[in-house]
Protein backbone atom coordinates (compact mmCIF):
# COMPACT_ATOMS: atom_id res chain seq x y z
CA UNK A 1 0.00 0.00 0.00
CA UNK A 2 1.07 3.42 -0.70
CA UNK A 3 2.25 5.77 2.36
CA UNK A 4 0.83 9.24 1.49
CA UNK A 5 3.38 11.42 0.29
CA UNK A 6 5.59 8.92 -1.45
CA UNK A 7 5.64 8.01 -4.67
CA UNK A 8 5.52 4.77 -6.58
CA UNK A 9 8.63 2.63 -7.15
CA UNK A 10 8.62 0.38 -10.18
CA UNK A 11 10.76 -1.63 -11.62
CA UNK A 12 11.34 -3.95 -14.54
CA UNK A 13 8.63 -4.08 -17.77
CA UNK A 14 6.87 -1.17 -15.87
CA UNK A 15 9.85 1.21 -15.67
CA UNK A 16 10.66 0.25 -18.95
CA UNK A 17 7.20 1.44 -20.68
CA UNK A 18 7.07 4.46 -18.04
CA UNK A 19 10.36 5.37 -20.05
CA UNK A 20 9.47 4.27 -23.23
CA UNK A 21 6.14 6.49 -23.00
CA UNK A 22 7.85 9.57 -21.95
CA UNK A 23 10.39 9.47 -24.77
CA UNK A 24 7.45 9.14 -27.24
CA UNK A 25 5.81 12.02 -25.98
CA UNK A 26 8.66 13.91 -26.36
CA UNK A 27 9.80 12.80 -29.49
CA UNK A 28 6.57 14.25 -31.03
CA UNK A 29 7.01 17.60 -29.94
CA UNK A 30 10.66 17.86 -31.27
CA UNK A 31 10.00 20.02 -34.31
CA UNK A 32 12.89 20.36 -36.70
CA UNK A 33 14.04 24.39 -36.12
CA UNK A 34 13.11 25.02 -39.70
CA UNK A 35 13.07 28.92 -41.01
CA UNK A 36 9.40 28.85 -40.51
CA UNK A 37 9.35 27.83 -36.50
CA UNK A 38 12.43 30.55 -36.33
CA UNK A 39 10.33 33.24 -37.45
CA UNK A 40 7.38 32.36 -34.93
CA UNK A 41 9.63 32.32 -32.06
CA UNK A 42 11.20 35.92 -33.06
CA UNK A 43 7.54 37.45 -33.68
CA UNK A 44 6.15 35.73 -30.06
CA UNK A 45 9.73 37.54 -28.16
CA UNK A 46 8.25 40.70 -30.13
CA UNK A 47 4.74 40.31 -28.31
CA UNK A 48 7.08 39.89 -25.17
CA UNK A 49 5.72 36.24 -24.51
CA UNK A 50 8.23 34.29 -22.03
CA UNK A 51 10.17 30.79 -23.23
CA UNK A 52 7.57 29.09 -21.04
CA UNK A 53 4.65 30.94 -23.07
CA UNK A 54 6.42 30.70 -26.63
CA UNK A 55 6.59 27.06 -26.02
CA UNK A 56 3.03 26.16 -24.99
CA UNK A 57 2.31 27.88 -27.49
CA UNK A 58 4.15 26.12 -30.34
CA UNK A 59 3.59 23.07 -28.75
CA UNK A 60 7.53 22.55 -28.01
CA UNK A 61 9.54 21.93 -24.61
CA UNK A 62 11.05 24.93 -22.90
CA UNK A 63 14.73 23.64 -24.06
CA UNK A 64 13.54 23.71 -27.34
CA UNK A 65 12.69 27.18 -27.44
CA UNK A 66 15.83 28.23 -25.27
CA UNK A 67 18.23 26.54 -28.13
CA UNK A 68 16.65 27.77 -30.83
CA UNK A 69 16.81 31.30 -29.50
CA UNK A 70 20.54 30.85 -28.53
CA UNK A 71 21.50 29.31 -31.63
CA UNK A 72 20.05 31.85 -33.80
CA UNK A 73 21.75 34.91 -31.45
CA UNK A 74 17.98 36.84 -30.95
CA UNK A 75 17.81 39.52 -28.51
CA UNK A 76 16.33 39.65 -24.87
CA UNK A 77 12.86 40.23 -25.17
CA UNK A 78 11.42 43.11 -22.83
CA UNK A 79 8.24 42.10 -21.06
CA UNK A 80 5.38 44.28 -21.97
CA UNK A 81 3.65 46.66 -18.97
CA UNK A 82 -0.11 47.62 -19.09
CA UNK A 83 1.15 50.90 -18.92
CA UNK A 84 0.09 54.11 -20.94
CA UNK A 85 2.95 54.51 -23.39
CA UNK A 86 5.66 57.45 -22.50
CA UNK A 87 4.84 59.46 -24.83
CA UNK A 88 1.10 59.71 -23.61
CA UNK A 89 1.85 61.21 -19.97
CA UNK A 90 -1.02 63.63 -18.55
CA UNK A 91 0.10 67.35 -19.32
CA UNK A 92 2.62 68.32 -16.08
CA UNK A 93 -0.83 70.68 -14.55
CA UNK A 94 -2.31 67.31 -13.81
CA UNK A 95 0.33 65.39 -12.48
CA UNK A 96 1.14 68.43 -10.16
CA UNK A 97 -2.71 68.42 -9.01
CA UNK A 98 -1.84 64.65 -8.42
CA UNK A 99 1.08 65.05 -6.16
CA UNK A 100 -0.96 67.89 -4.03
CA UNK A 101 -3.75 65.44 -3.59
CA UNK A 102 -1.23 62.82 -2.52
CA UNK A 103 0.50 65.38 -0.33
CA UNK A 104 -2.65 65.89 1.49
CA UNK A 105 -3.65 62.76 2.04
CA UNK A 106 -1.05 61.59 3.23
CA UNK A 107 -0.75 64.59 5.79
CA UNK A 108 -4.25 63.27 7.40
CA UNK A 109 -2.74 60.01 8.33
CA UNK A 110 0.54 62.10 10.38
CA UNK A 111 -0.59 61.94 13.81
CA UNK A 112 2.34 64.64 14.47
CA UNK A 113 1.24 68.22 15.67
CA UNK A 114 3.51 71.23 15.80
CA UNK A 115 1.22 73.44 17.48
CA UNK A 116 -2.09 73.05 19.42
CA UNK A 117 -4.96 74.85 21.12
CA UNK A 118 -6.44 73.37 24.03
CA UNK A 119 -8.74 75.59 26.09
CA UNK A 120 -10.05 74.09 30.10
CA UNK A 121 -12.33 76.02 31.39
CA UNK A 122 -11.95 76.29 35.10
CA UNK A 123 -11.93 79.02 38.02
CA UNK A 124 -8.64 77.06 39.64
CA UNK A 125 -4.80 77.40 39.72
CA UNK A 126 -3.91 74.56 37.28
CA UNK A 127 -0.56 72.86 37.47
CA UNK A 128 1.51 71.97 34.74
CA UNK A 129 4.44 68.67 35.44
CA UNK A 130 7.25 68.98 32.88
CA UNK A 131 9.00 65.41 33.12
CA UNK A 132 11.40 63.56 30.32
CA UNK A 133 14.04 61.14 29.82
CA UNK A 134 12.33 57.93 31.95
CA UNK A 135 14.74 55.73 30.31
CA UNK A 136 12.75 52.55 32.53
CA UNK A 137 14.02 49.94 31.17
CA UNK A 138 17.64 50.62 31.75
CA UNK A 139 19.17 49.31 34.81
CA UNK A 140 20.85 52.42 36.28
CA UNK A 141 17.43 53.81 36.44
CA UNK A 142 15.49 54.30 39.68
CA UNK A 143 12.18 52.88 38.18
CA UNK A 144 11.20 52.17 41.77
CA UNK A 145 11.53 55.86 42.70
CA UNK A 146 10.11 57.33 39.13
CA UNK A 147 6.37 54.98 39.39
CA UNK A 148 5.94 56.58 42.83
CA UNK A 149 6.40 59.80 41.54
CA UNK A 150 4.05 58.92 38.70
CA UNK A 151 1.35 57.63 41.03
CA UNK A 152 1.84 60.49 43.20
CA UNK A 153 0.84 63.14 40.78
CA UNK A 154 -1.44 60.95 39.20
CA UNK A 155 -3.79 61.26 42.26
CA UNK A 156 -3.24 65.03 42.07
CA UNK A 157 -6.68 67.69 41.47
CA UNK A 158 -5.93 70.01 38.71
CA UNK A 159 -2.59 68.94 37.27
CA UNK A 160 -1.60 68.06 33.60
CA UNK A 161 1.24 66.50 32.39
CA UNK A 162 3.42 66.75 29.82
CA UNK A 163 6.47 64.02 28.81
CA UNK A 164 9.21 65.11 27.08
CA UNK A 165 10.61 62.09 25.59
CA UNK A 166 12.83 58.70 26.00
CA UNK A 167 9.94 56.61 27.31
CA UNK A 168 12.22 53.63 27.04
CA UNK A 169 16.00 53.07 26.35
CA UNK A 170 15.36 50.95 23.63
CA UNK A 171 18.82 50.93 22.65
CA UNK A 172 20.80 51.52 19.20
CA UNK A 173 23.12 49.18 17.05
CA UNK A 174 25.60 52.04 16.90
CA UNK A 175 26.35 51.39 20.60
CA UNK A 176 28.02 47.80 21.13
CA UNK A 177 27.36 46.18 24.38
CA UNK A 178 24.79 49.41 25.48
CA UNK A 179 21.65 47.39 25.14
CA UNK A 180 21.41 45.46 28.51
CA UNK A 181 17.85 45.50 29.09
CA UNK A 182 17.33 43.71 25.62
CA UNK A 183 18.70 40.76 27.50
CA UNK A 184 16.88 41.26 30.33
CA UNK A 185 13.04 41.58 29.22
CA UNK A 186 11.98 41.08 25.51
CA UNK A 187 10.79 44.46 23.58
CA UNK A 188 7.23 43.58 23.37
CA UNK A 189 6.88 42.89 26.71
CA UNK A 190 8.59 46.17 27.45
CA UNK A 191 5.77 47.87 25.83
CA UNK A 192 3.28 46.62 28.28
CA UNK A 193 5.12 48.05 30.98
CA UNK A 194 4.92 51.56 29.82
CA UNK A 195 1.36 51.49 28.88
CA UNK A 196 1.03 50.36 32.49
CA UNK A 197 2.82 53.11 33.52
CA UNK A 198 1.44 55.81 31.53
CA UNK A 199 -1.65 55.01 33.19
CA UNK A 200 -1.04 56.36 36.59
CA UNK A 201 -1.12 59.68 35.02
CA UNK A 202 -4.58 60.78 35.03
CA UNK A 203 -4.01 63.93 32.90
CA UNK A 204 -1.36 63.10 30.25
CA UNK A 205 -1.46 66.70 27.52
CA UNK A 206 1.15 65.95 25.22
CA UNK A 207 3.84 63.56 24.63
CA UNK A 208 6.97 64.42 22.36
CA UNK A 209 9.65 62.03 20.84
CA UNK A 210 13.09 61.66 21.92
CA UNK A 211 16.00 60.50 20.68
CA UNK A 212 15.89 56.45 22.01
CA UNK A 213 11.61 56.83 21.00
CA UNK A 214 13.06 57.61 17.15
CA UNK A 215 15.67 54.79 17.43
CA UNK A 216 12.75 52.52 18.29
CA UNK A 217 10.69 53.87 15.34
CA UNK A 218 13.42 53.78 12.56
CA UNK A 219 14.52 50.81 13.23
CA UNK A 220 10.86 49.42 11.98
CA UNK A 221 9.73 48.80 14.96
CA UNK A 222 6.97 50.86 16.55
CA UNK A 223 6.70 54.66 17.41
CA UNK A 224 5.59 54.07 20.55
CA UNK A 225 4.86 57.89 21.48
CA UNK A 226 2.41 57.76 18.98
CA UNK A 227 0.16 54.87 20.36
CA UNK A 228 0.23 57.09 24.20
CA UNK A 229 -1.96 59.92 22.42
CA UNK A 230 -5.05 58.10 22.53
CA UNK A 231 -4.64 57.92 26.29
CA UNK A 232 -8.43 58.80 28.05
CA UNK A 233 -8.15 61.95 30.63
CA UNK A 234 -9.96 62.46 33.25
CA UNK A 235 -10.60 66.41 32.44
CA UNK A 236 -11.96 65.66 29.19
CA UNK A 237 -8.78 67.18 27.25
CA UNK A 238 -6.89 64.92 24.36
CA UNK A 239 -2.88 63.81 24.63
CA UNK A 240 -1.71 65.52 21.71
CA UNK A 241 1.49 63.96 20.47
CA UNK A 242 3.74 67.18 19.12
CA UNK A 243 6.25 65.05 17.49
CA UNK A 244 10.12 65.88 18.37
CA UNK A 245 8.39 69.39 20.08
CA UNK A 246 6.02 71.98 19.58
CA UNK A 247 3.66 74.23 21.22
CA UNK A 248 0.78 73.78 23.48
CA UNK A 249 -1.13 77.01 23.56
CA UNK A 250 -3.63 76.28 25.93
CA UNK A 251 -6.32 78.71 27.75
CA UNK A 252 -6.58 77.93 31.21
CA UNK A 253 -10.19 79.81 32.23
CA UNK A 254 -9.44 82.99 30.21
CA UNK A 255 -5.93 83.50 29.87
CA UNK A 256 -3.74 82.16 27.41
CA UNK A 257 -0.28 80.55 28.03
CA UNK A 258 2.27 79.59 25.20
CA UNK A 259 4.42 76.41 26.39
CA UNK A 260 7.12 75.65 23.94
CA UNK A 261 7.81 71.73 24.68
CA UNK A 262 10.97 69.86 23.08
CA UNK A 263 12.50 66.93 23.85
CA UNK A 264 15.98 68.77 22.51
CA UNK A 265 16.92 72.05 21.04
CA UNK A 266 20.36 74.19 19.69
CA UNK A 267 22.25 75.71 21.78
CA UNK A 268 23.98 73.59 24.44
CA UNK A 269 26.13 75.54 26.83
CA UNK A 270 28.52 74.10 29.67
CA UNK A 271 27.63 77.51 31.29
CA UNK A 272 24.38 78.37 30.94
CA UNK A 273 21.70 75.14 31.38
CA UNK A 274 18.78 77.37 30.04
CA UNK A 275 20.25 78.40 26.66
CA UNK A 276 18.44 75.65 24.47
CA UNK A 277 15.34 77.76 25.93
CA UNK A 278 16.95 81.01 25.05
CA UNK A 279 17.89 80.06 21.85
CA UNK A 280 14.23 78.62 21.15
CA UNK A 281 12.88 81.98 21.85
CA UNK A 282 15.94 83.73 18.76
CA UNK A 283 15.33 81.31 16.33
CA UNK A 284 11.28 80.09 16.81
CA UNK A 285 8.89 81.89 18.80
CA UNK A 286 9.59 84.83 20.51
CA UNK A 287 6.06 84.78 22.56
CA UNK A 288 6.50 81.47 24.35
CA UNK A 289 5.60 81.97 27.89
CA UNK A 290 7.61 78.53 29.25
CA UNK A 291 9.79 76.99 27.21
CA UNK A 292 10.59 73.38 28.24
CA UNK A 293 13.93 71.22 27.11
CA UNK A 294 14.46 67.69 28.18
CA UNK A 295 17.47 65.52 26.47
CA UNK A 296 20.24 66.53 29.20
CA UNK A 297 20.36 64.57 32.42
CA UNK A 298 22.22 66.78 34.20
CA UNK A 299 20.68 69.63 33.39
CA UNK A 300 17.67 70.15 35.85
CA UNK A 301 15.60 73.39 37.03
CA UNK A 302 13.57 75.88 36.25
CA UNK A 303 14.19 79.59 35.88
CA UNK A 304 12.35 82.83 36.18
CA UNK A 305 13.77 85.37 32.77
CA UNK A 306 13.02 87.97 31.03
CA UNK A 307 13.24 88.42 27.25
CA UNK A 308 12.27 91.55 24.90
CA UNK A 309 10.63 92.34 28.24
CA UNK A 310 8.52 90.10 28.86
CA UNK A 311 8.20 87.49 31.61
CA UNK A 312 9.48 83.51 30.98
CA UNK A 313 9.75 80.65 32.87
CA UNK A 314 12.86 78.50 31.27
CA UNK A 315 12.51 74.48 32.46
CA UNK A 316 15.12 71.47 32.26
CA UNK A 317 13.80 68.65 33.33
CA UNK A 318 16.27 66.02 34.06
CA UNK A 319 16.20 62.07 34.58
CA UNK A 320 16.10 59.31 36.61
CA UNK A 321 18.45 57.23 34.81
CA UNK A 322 21.51 58.67 36.97
CA UNK A 323 24.26 57.81 34.97
CA UNK A 324 24.92 55.83 31.90
CA UNK A 325 28.07 54.33 31.08
CA UNK A 326 28.62 56.54 27.55
CA UNK A 327 27.76 59.61 29.96
CA UNK A 328 30.54 58.22 32.67
CA UNK A 329 32.92 57.46 30.00
CA UNK A 330 32.50 61.06 28.42
CA UNK A 331 32.85 62.80 31.62
CA UNK A 332 29.39 64.02 31.97
CA UNK A 333 28.07 64.53 35.33
CA UNK A 334 25.27 62.48 37.37
CA UNK A 335 21.26 62.69 36.64
CA UNK A 336 19.63 64.85 38.47
CA UNK A 337 15.29 64.15 38.92
CA UNK A 338 13.40 67.48 39.81
CA UNK A 339 9.96 67.35 37.26
CA UNK A 340 9.57 71.10 37.47
CA UNK A 341 5.90 72.59 38.24
CA UNK A 342 4.93 75.73 36.85
CA UNK A 343 1.51 76.74 38.33
CA UNK A 344 -0.84 78.62 35.71
CA UNK A 345 -3.31 81.51 37.22
CA UNK A 346 -6.66 80.93 35.49
CA UNK A 347 -7.55 84.62 36.25
CA UNK A 348 -4.20 87.13 34.93
CA UNK A 349 -1.67 85.96 33.26
CA UNK A 350 0.83 84.89 36.16
CA UNK A 351 3.25 82.01 36.43
CA UNK A 352 4.56 80.61 39.55
CA UNK A 353 7.58 78.06 39.11
CA UNK A 354 8.35 75.61 41.53
CA UNK A 355 11.66 73.29 41.47
CA UNK A 356 10.02 70.31 41.41
CA UNK A 357 6.30 68.60 41.71
CA UNK A 358 6.21 67.93 45.12
CA UNK A 359 6.39 72.00 46.05
CA UNK A 360 4.27 72.54 43.48
CA UNK A 361 1.22 69.94 44.82
CA UNK A 362 1.46 72.21 48.23
CA UNK A 363 1.47 75.29 46.32
CA UNK A 364 -1.47 74.33 44.22
CA UNK A 365 -3.13 73.17 46.74
CA UNK A 366 -2.94 76.39 49.11
CA UNK A 367 -3.78 78.12 45.86
CA UNK A 368 -7.21 76.45 45.54
CA UNK A 369 -8.11 75.95 48.82
CA UNK A 370 -7.60 80.00 49.61
CA UNK A 371 -9.75 80.46 46.67
CA UNK A 372 -12.10 83.34 47.06
CA UNK A 373 -15.53 82.24 47.12
CA UNK A 374 -17.19 84.25 44.48
CA UNK A 375 -14.45 83.07 42.40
Amino acid sequence: MQRPGKSITLAGDDLYLLKKEKMETLKTKRTKHTPEVIEDIRKLRGLGLTTSEIALKLDMTYDQILGAIRRNQMPHSERRLDTPDLYEEPPVEELLEHCIKGNELVRDFDPRQREVFPKFDTKRYVGIVFHGDWHFDHYKTDLRTLMNELEEIGKAEDVFYVFNGDSGDWADIRFAGYNMPSMIMPVHLRYKVLFHMVSKIKNLLAVVSGCHDDWLKNRGFFDIISALKDKANALGLPTYYLGYGGQINMTVGKILYRMAVYHKFAGESTVNDFHPCVKYLQQMDSSADIVAIAHRHDKTGIAYAHFQRLPRVYVRSGSHQYLTDYAWKEGFGGAIARAPMVILNPFKKQMIACPNYKEGLEQLRMLNANLPKDK
